[in-house]
């Protein structure tokens, strides 16, 4: 059986065998960040869903459903009634473009080893002066020195408006190193951080233009010395 962090993204699409289904359940009901991720892929599944609410065009779903090997039937969901689970009815098209994009995102598989590391220790991240509104209920680092990697998660982050992206900054004494960009859907997020963090760097947060920047351009919004 795959490592239970890995299941995330095929627990929402209903592709876990019995057994699968089972023991990830169960273990979501203990994992927070596994409860984050389920609930970010069912709303991003609701949206692919209303967005493609009409048959795309037949030339689009044979490209897509080609590049999965998926022929061309229909996949139906197969979700427990659970508070934090969906049943979803998708076009086989979306479905494709869900497992096309949330695992080239999201990287879970690295991202439940750094949570799973006995090392592991978590750091709130904590909102400047110039974080606009309410802070996020959920700001953490979740640190793992020895694997020299760091996962953040964000509940409550508010969505950005078109080309602007939130990017991750490892700030040390020779000043801010990018470390990544995302988005937030439904306003949470749980993302691996590019580079290779360690004991006394500053992860910090700013909002920049779509593409990236090399250095921020705006303020610090949340920060956490490792």
């Amino acid at each position: 059986m795959s490592d239970l962090h890995d299941l995330a993204a095929p627990y929402v699409l209903g592709a876990l065998t019995a057994a699968e289904l089972a023991a990830f359940e169960e273990h979501l009901d203990g994992c927070q960040s596994c409860q984050v991720e389920v609930r970010t892929l069912s709303e991003g599944a609701d949206a692919i869903a209303m967005a493609v609410a009409e048959s795309p065009p037949a030339h689009m779903r044979e490209s897509i459903l080609t590049q999965i090997g998926a022929g061309s039937a229909v996949t139906r969901s197969t979700v427990s009634s659970r508070p934090l689970s969906r049943s979803i009815l998708l076009p086989a098209a979306a479905v494709a473009v869900l497992v096309i994009g949330v695992l080239a995102v999201f990287g879970r598989g690295d991202i439940g080893r750094v949570l799973d590391a006995p090392d592991a220790v978590a750091v709130d991240l904590v909102a400047t002066a110039d974080y606009p509104g309410q802070p996020p209920s959920v700001a953490r680092v979740v640190f793992s020195p020895a694997r020299e990697q760091a996962v953040v998660e964000l509940e409550g982050l508010p969505t950005l408006d078109p080309g602007r992206t939130y990017q991750l900054w490892l700030i040390g004494a020779e000043g801010p190193v990018p470390a990544g960009t995302f988005n937030s859907t439904g306003g949470s997020a749980v993302v691996l951080l590019d580079g290779s963090p360690s004991v006394g760097l500053v992860v910090g947060i700013t909002e920049e233009p779509r593409e990236g920047s090399p250095a921020p351009t705006g303020p610090v919004l949340l920060s956490a010395e490792l």
